[in-house]
C-alpha cells in the first residue's frame, strides 16, 4: 500500500529543489572571468544573510509545527472524550436495545385484532440526557441517533400507549421498531469497537 506524503517528505523535497534552483541560477548567469577582482570575504555579511534565511524558514516552520501539534492534541482529546462518553453510555444502549426487543416481541405477538399496551418511555433517561452529545461517538453515535429517531416514529403510531391494529399503524410500528433494533445493535457494535 502506498504511504501518503508526509510533512517531512515535503520539507526534504523543497530543500532539494531550492538547492537545485540556486545551483541552476548560478550556472546560467555566472560567466567565468567576468567577476570583478575578488575582495576579502566579509564574513559578517555572510553570517547576516544566512541568519536572515534561517530566520525566515523558522518563521514559516514554527507556526506550521504548532498548528500540527494542536490538531494532533485535539484529535487525541476528542478520542478520549468519545471513549469516556462511550463507556458511560454502553450499558444504557444495551438496556435500550433490550426495551426495543421487548416492544418488538410484544408487537409481533399481537394478533390482527388485538389491542396491546406498550410502554412509551423506551428511551432511557441517561441516553436522552446526553442525546446532544451522541455525535461525539462518531459512527456509534450516528446509529444511536437513528435508533432513537426510529423509536420516536414508532411511538407516534401508538394510540395512548396502545398498539391498535387499525389503519396499518401496527405494521408501521413494527417496521420502525425493527429499524430501531438494527440501528441500536449497530451502535453497540460500533461502540464496542471504539472502546477496544
Amino acid at each position: 500500500m502506498k504511504e501518503p506524503i508526509t510533512e517531512r517528505d515535503l520539507l526534504i523535497i523543497s530543500t532539494i529543489c531550492t538547492g537545485f534552483g540556486i545551483l541552476l541560477s548560478w550556472g546560467l548567469f555566472y560567466r567565468w572571468g567576468s567577476a570583478p577582482p575578488s575582495k576579502p570575504v566579509d564574513l559578517s555579511a555572510w553570517v547576516q544573510a544566512i541568519g536572515s534565511i534561517v530566520g525566515i524558514l523558522l518563521a514559516i516552520a514554527i507556526p506550521y509545527l504548532q498548528r500540527r501539534s494542536e490538531v494532533r492534541d485535539r484529535k487525541e482529546r476528542d478520542a478520549l472524550i468519545a471513549r469516556s462518553l462511550g463507556t458511560v453510555l454502553l450499558r444504557e444502549l444495551i438496556k435500550f436495545e433490550g426495551k426495543i426487543k421487548r416492544d418488538q416481541r410484544i408487537a409481533s405477538g399481537a394478533g390482527s385484532t388485538e389491542i396491546v399496551d406498550i410502554e412509551t418511555n423506551t428511551i432511557p433517561r441517561e441516553i436522552w440526557d446526553r442525546v446532544e452529545r451522541l455525535h461525539e461517538l462518531g459512527p456509534a453515535g450516528h446509529h444511536a441517533l437513528l435508533a432513537i429517531n426510529a423509536v420516536q416514529h414508532a411511538q407516534e403510531e401508538l394510540d395512548g400507549g396502545r398498539l391498535t391494529p387499525t389503519d396499518g399503524r401496527s405494521d408501521r410500528f413494527r417496521g420502525q421498531i425493527g429499524i430501531a433494533r438494527v440501528e441500536c445493535e449497530t451502535a453497540i457494535k460500533e461502540l464496542r469497537r471504539t472502546l477496544t
